[in-house]
């Protein structure tokens, strides 16, 4: 029986040597892409009582004494047209706490919202317009956001998804005319993250699809026979 040769300690290798990575196997990455911790939509309504302009008053009141029908219109404050006299924004500071969700601690922030508006008020007696007037509104919001400590107002996003403005005529005598403003606000907590997957790269696929032939937009015509004439040397029967 041959001796047995000890292996020296610097030559023993006792790490396993990885298998190697074949293309389109799965492989732990690192990407930085945006995460959205959290995405509401919040619904929220209050009533103004909108007192009517001082020039304004007396022609109101004779409309009223006279026994006209006196109606007033609301603009759509959120239609395209009057975009830019709408603003939305978080005002600071947040109040951050924490909470339970399903037996874990998550980090939350309580943010409040300021939409600031403004209203296109028409009075119309008898269906002949009497005045117009505009008056600015604001409708503050306060809801509980997922924000963790390293975010802030600049990673809340916040939108008008949609909106309405219903008046109400019911103290015109009292030259004081009722809006309600109703709207939907969508708010995203977004910021870059840090994230590692498993993935696989990406590979060209192979070029199977046949390129369809030119045609005619309007299509070939149907093909006739020409009729025979002396220059084609036909020969009568």
């Amino acid at each position: 029986m041959p001796p047995t040769i000890p292996i020296k300690e610097n030559e023993q290798n006792l790490e396993p040597t990885p298998p190697p990575l074949f293309p389109g196997s799965l492989q732990e990455v690192c990407i930085r892409a945006p995460r959205v911790y959290d995405w509401i939509l919040s619904g929220n309504w209050h009533r103004y009582q909108i007192c009517v302009p001082d020039p304004c008053k007396d022609v109101l009141q004779e409309a009223l004494c006279a026994g006209r029908e006196v109606y007033v219109r609301c603009l759509d404050p959120f239609s395209s047209e009057h975009a830019g006299a709408l603003s939305i924004r978080v005002l600071p500071p947040i109040r951050r706490t924490v909470i339970q969700v399903n037996g874990c601690t998550a980090p939350v922030g309580v943010i409040r919202t300021s939409l600031e508006l403004c209203a296109s008020i028409l009075v119309f007696a008898d269906c002949e317009l009497l005045f117009d007037f505009t008056t600015p509104l604001l409708l503050q919001d306060e809801l509980v956001v997922s924000l963790p400590e390293s975010l802030n107002e600049s990673d809340i996003c916040c939108r008008v998804a949609t909106g309405e403005c219903l008046p109400f005529t019911g103290f015109l005598h009292h030259n004081v005319i009722e809006l309600e403003l109703l709207v939907c606000t969508e708010i995203i907590v977004e910021a870059c993250s840090t994230l590692e997957i498993l993935a696989k790269p990406c590979l060209p696929r192979t070029n199977l699809i046949p390129v369809p032939p030119r045609s005619l937009t309007q299509g070939c015509p149907p093909f006739h026979t020409p009729p025979c004439t002396k220059k084609l040397g036909c020969s009568k029967p």
